[in-house]
């Protein structure tokens, strides 16, 4: 047999739980940003990274890219080569978070065509770099590559004579 105070005790110990666990979950909720500004950031970012200023110069970077290795081996001499490497390296750094950015706020781009032709162009730029190359060559070779020790210039010959 149960009294009336042992039901009315459990009843509010089951109400007090309940009340507790309704205000963690509604804590937790406002702890979580909502989907409707979830998708304003995301639209934000979608329209900074589609901008004219970011459009710009992701071009001339792409560029540089492109052709910044044959011009400094073209046009300039052995102690310009760190800015044209420093040019490089800010230029995978800006790819990669170009990458970043458009695999959170497109939703069809992770994993698409795209986005592995941007990861396989994006690592290209490794080659390039010697101070990464070197790095790899050491670790895979064993010893500094003889490149760091040549300083030809472009268009001349030079006649080495047999020893």
């Amino acid at each position: 047999m149960s009294n009336g105070n042992g039901d009315k005790k459990v009843s509010d110990q089951a109400g007090a739980i309940e009340m507790t666990t309704t205000t963690r979950q509604n804590a937790m909720r406002s702890l979580r940003p909502s989907k409707q500004s979830d998708t304003k950031i995301k639209k934000r970012i979608q329209e900074f990274v589609e901008g004219n200023l970011v459009t710009t110069v992701m071009s001339l970077v792409t560029l540089f890219a492109l052709v910044g290795d044959d011009i400094r081996l073209w046009a300039t001499n052995k102690n310009s080569d760190n800015f044209f490497f420093s040019g490089l390296v800010i230029s995978f750094v800006l790819f990669g978070t170009e990458i970043l950015l458009n695999t959170v706020v497109i939703d069809g781009f992770k994993y698409s065509f795209f986005f592995w032709l941007d990861i396989v162009a994006t690592l290209s730029l490794i080659i390039d770099i010697a101070w990464i190359m070197d790095v790899i060559g050491d670790v895979l070779v064993g010893s500094t590559p003889s490149n760091l020790k040549v300083n030809a210039i472009p268009g001349t010959f030079v006649e080495v004579s047999p020893a």
